[in-house]
């Protein structure tokens, strides 16, 4: 169980890295001459580009690493595996794993 967990958190972890990483380059790529001409403007054009992309591409992948986490503790308590979890190598998340 201890595996499975982490291998979700760690598909988790890179989902978000891979986020922040596009929307640093959306943030790169925008033109100052524009946005220094109409900054509302521009602003609402990257919101408007975020939102495309979490809704796209994040939302579905995310949904997807969850059914999949959900099928695999389905199988787990079907065999009657107990859901003991081993802490992790990161403490910040092991403060998760004791609340």
């Amino acid at each position: 169980m201890s595996t499975q967990l982490h291998k979700h958190i760690d598909r988790m972890d890179e989902l978000e890295e891979s986020l922040k990483a596009e929307i640093d380059k959306m943030i790169l790529a925008i033109d100052t001459k524009e946005l220094m001409k109409d900054p509302h403007g521009v602003m609402l054009n990257l919101v408007e580009e975020i939102k495309g992309l979490l809704m796209d591409k994040y939302m579905a992948d995310a949904t997807k690493a969850g059914l999949d986490f959900v099928k695999v503790l389905e199988r787990l308590e079907k065999k009657g595996d107990g859901l003991n979890v081993d802490p992790s190598k990161n403490p910040n998340k092991n403060r998760e794993l004791v609340k």
